[in-house]
């Protein structure tokens, strides 16, 4: 419902977009009328819901494309890319987060949580140019663009160098998050109560 709204509030007439600004107002009216756009509010959101329920959502304005062979075919490769940042930046800010909460009130735990802070205040565009300067083009280790259709070429060669990246910078608000939980869960009642009964043990 929000993106219906935004788009027909907010977003402009899309046959406007498609026909130019030198396009008559024929031109206009015939792509209207081909996108359904000439239709009422609620009759363009009837036709939405039933795309949506059926899995066709037309094609795209700017290529021509199926939007559902938009996802089939950009899906490897986002996946490809996204798998290995989503499970390393969370196994290692899980074991940051804990040897930092382990120290925490330390030297090493104040100097962490400044190097985090001043990472978190670097914008992500900076981390792509020094990272592509640097990786890419210095140190020739990895390429900053191209795909292949091999799986293992991509995980080898093109993805390395974004996966690093986009760990790096998600690593510091991450590793504070994790401490933040590990430090909050140390107080709880039930740890306390395990500390007992392992020092009765002992």
């Amino acid at each position: 419902m929000l993106i219906f709204s935004l788009f027909n509030f907010f977003g402009g007439d899309p046959s406007e977009i498609i026909a130019g600004m030198s396009a008559a107002p024929e031109q206009i009216a015939a792509i209207r009328t081909q996108l359904g756009l000439d239709k009422t509010y609620w009759e363009q959101l009837w036709i939405f819901i039933q795309q949506i329920a059926t899995f066709d959502w037309g094609k795209s304005w700017a290529t021509n494309e199926t939007v559902a062979n938009l996802f089939v075919t950009r899906l490897p490769a986002t996946l490809t890319i996204m798998i290995p940042i989503l499970v390393l930046e969370v196994v290692l800010a899980i074991v940051c987060g804990l040897a930092v909460a382990h120290v925490r009130g330390s030297l090493t735990d104040r100097t962490i949580m400044v190097i985090t802070t001043v990472a978190m205040s670097i914008s992500f565009l900076v981390y792509v140019i020094l990272g592509q300067c640097i990786f890419g083009f210095l140190l020739g280790w990895a390429p900053v663009q191209g795909w292949s259709n091999s799986t293992w070429t991509n995980l080898t060669v093109y993805a390395p160098l974004p996966v690093f990246l986009a760990v790096l910078v998600a690593l510091s608000p991450q590793t504070r998050l994790y401490r933040s939980f590990f430090l909050d869960e140390i107080g709880q009642d039930y740890v306390r109560t395990a500390r007992c009964h392992v020092r009765q043990k002992r």
